[in-house]
């Protein structure tokens, strides 16, 4: 099963939140088929940086996720779907956009830091699982 990753799962992970810290250790183990979008990237370096970490050590970071994750790319009909995500979940618009990413990417789980995801959680279409 494929498990979508957001980008507070990895602004936690770097921040080194042990909860965090032993799932992605667990699903380490268990060579667990993960995803996030390419957005989820853009997101860690803006939040990370304007807290004044390290350029550098960001990369360092995002590098190993790059290797242990499928960061996929924002297609053409992504932008369709994730408008209508938008309208049904009342999600901000780069939450729209990783969504659709990741239920595109075939995603059955979504782990996420952001409450906001949870009237996704009623959908019968993917799990999502808020983390604090």
């Amino acid at each position: 099963m494929k498990i979508g990753l957001d980008t507070g799962f990895f602004i936690y992970l770097y921040q080194g939140n042990e909860e965090i810290v032993a799932l992605w250790e667990k699903m380490m183990e268990q060579d667990e088929d993960l995803v996030t979008c390419v957005l989820s990237g853009y997101e860690f370096y803006r939040v990370l940086l304007r807290h004044g970490e390290a350029m550098k050590e960001l990369e360092e970071f995002w590098q190993a996720i790059e290797a242990a994750c499928d960061v996929k790319p924002v297609q053409g009909d992504s932008i369709k779907r994730a408008a209508k995500l938008e309208n049904t979940y009342h999600l901000g618009g780069l939450d729209s956009l990783i969504l659709a990413v990741l239920l595109e990417s075939g995603c059955r789980e979504i782990l996420t830091t952001d409450s906001k995801w949870k009237s996704i959680s009623r959908s019968k279409k993917v799990k999502v699982k808020i983390l604090s």
